[in-house]
């Protein structure tokens, strides 16, 4: 088996705000596994090369039907990396039985969930006009920044029926959270998202357990590990 890797960078239409910066273009690196004639396709965002290049040697035996000991062997690398060699060795091995993914892992027949749309922060005649445009949409995630109040949320549900999520990305201390929250409960958001900066885990139990909305955990939950140290401080977790 032999890996290849490269970049690839995607322009945005328009350009993404939220209380992180301004995201004017997405770079992924895409990861090649050929194998008997057949490409396994894999990507993700910020996998380092030099990780990548690793992972060469442990694979250059592998096959797809091995692929439990392939991600084994790897050496050890970050889940970005992992990430994309995993999606690719999947990718090679629904290749290489000529089945769907989902046929060979029982999944076949099930509903698939809904994937919140993003909307970042905007003008409020902008967040009318995405909203909607976006009516056909089942989900939107709605990005808030500091200076929000979570009445943003009631200006995009004026217009849009469907589901309403809201990410906080960390804007807030916890007394504001819970006004935050409270605002946001008035417009049918159903959950709200990182309302306090990660790190703060007493500030996001406390929000936890007084918000009228379902909070969950984005930036505090990096690994599998961080699923168990939430247990009780939020009602779910996002999970990339």
């Amino acid at each position: 088996m032999r890996l290849a890797h490269h970049e690839v960078v995607i322009a945005l239409r328009e350009p993404f705000v939220s209380n992180t910066g301004v995201t004017t273009e997405v770079r992924q690196r895409v990861v090649e596994l050929a194998w008997g004639g057949l490409r396994g396709l894999g990507t993700a965002r910020d996998a380092d090369p030099g990780e990548l290049d690793a992972c060469a040697p442990a694979l250059a035996g592998a096959s797809p039907y091995g692929l439990r000991a392939a991600l084994d062997a790897l050496p050890d690398i970050g889940p970005a990396a992992r990430s994309a060699v995993d999606m690719a060795l999947h990718d090679l091995l629904g290749k290489a039985t000529g089945r769907p993914l989902r046929h060979l892992l029982g999944l076949d027949g099930l509903p698939v969930p809904p994937t919140a749309l993003s909307i970042g922060a905007c003008p409020d005649d902008e967040l009318v006009r995405r909203g909607r445009a976006l009516a056909h949409w089942p989900v939107l995630k709605l990005k808030l920044t500091p200076g929000d109040d979570g009445s943003r949320a009631g200006v995009l549900r004026s217009v849009y029926p469907g589901r309403i999520r809201v990410d906080g990305n960390g804007s807030w201390d916890r007394d504001q959270a819970l006004r935050v929250a409270e605002e946001l409960h008035r417009h049918d958001v159903e959950l709200l998202e990182q309302p306090v900066a990660p790190g703060r885990l007493d500030d996001l139990r406390h929000v936890h357990e007084r918000s009228p909305v379902p909070v969950f955990a984005d930036e505090d939950c990096a690994t599998a590990d961080d699923v168990l140290r939430l247990r009780g401080h939020v009602d779910g977790v996002n999970i990339k």
